[in-house]
């Protein structure tokens, strides 16, 4: 009889910390801002030549690199608790709270680098970034090598060379949310999502013979077209 009433104590129970763990759950919610704001860092939202996980993706990054609390809470709402409590998510709640970065844009050439990259390292069973600077070349994305002059002010100029350029690179990871966590996790691909100076990106997610799928990142400073719409924007890359 004791056992039949704390079984049926403990089920109470239990299903009451259901219920205000779904309570919990439910209480998330974007304000007209924060979906204001979501839309806009969506960049890559009819960028319909990429996969819709490659497109979420951009959507989490930039969210990273914009606005901390928003991409904590923006992870809670869509995939639960279990993402937004990890430590490198959590630690977001004080990064980034206002927005200091320009969105990353999706770039059809950086894409097809991506692909190409993620393809050869699937069937070759390959890890890492060989070729990198040739295959940017052979993309068409060869600025890194050229001079560039930017005005600061009516004074002064600024020359440097080129303009900057990385990749990311991911293995055994089929959901965006799972890759871009796995990227922040890791100083290096962290710092290129983060990274002020890259206003271009395109993802391409492929098979590998070794870990069941890769996905590849690749990033890259302004185009000529940004330099000639967002001539505002430019100027946060020599001003920083």
């Amino acid at each position: 009889m004791l056992k039949q009433i704390s079984f049926s104590i403990l089920c109470l129970l239990n299903f009451s910390l259901a219920i205000a763990q779904t309570d919990s759950t439910e209480k998330v919610v974007l304000t007209k801002e924060e979906k204001q704001f979501v839309r806009k860092a969506n960049t890559a939202k009819y960028a319909f030549y990429m996969r819709k996980q490659s497109r979420e993706s951009i959507l989490l990054m930039n969210l990273a690199r914009t606005n901390g609390p928003l991409f904590v809470k923006y992870i809670q709402l869509k995939y639960g608790d279990e993402y937004a409590n990890k430590p490198i998510v959590r630690a977001f709640y004080k990064i980034n709270v206002k927005q200091k970065m320009t969105f990353l844009k999706p770039d059809y050439r950086l894409h097809l680098d991506a692909c190409f990259h993620a393809f050869i390292s699937g069937i070759t069973n390959y890890e890492g970034h060989r070729w990198f600077n040739t295959r940017l070349i052979l993309s068409g994305s060869f600025r890194f090598l050229l001079p560039n002059i930017f005005l600061r002010n009516k004074k002064q100029t600024v020359l440097y060379f080129g303009t900057s350029a990385g990749e990311n690179c991911i293995y055994g990871y089929h959901k965006s949310i799972d890759y871009v966590i796995g990227w922040l996790g890791s100083p290096g691909h962290r710092a290129n999502i983060l990274n002020n100076s890259f206003m271009r990106v395109g993802v391409s997610h492929k098979w590998h013979f070794g870990y069941k799928c890769n996905t590849v990142a690749d990033y890259y400073g302004p185009r000529f077209r940004d330099e000639l719409l967002h001539r505002k924007i430019i100027k946060k890359f020599i001003n920083r």
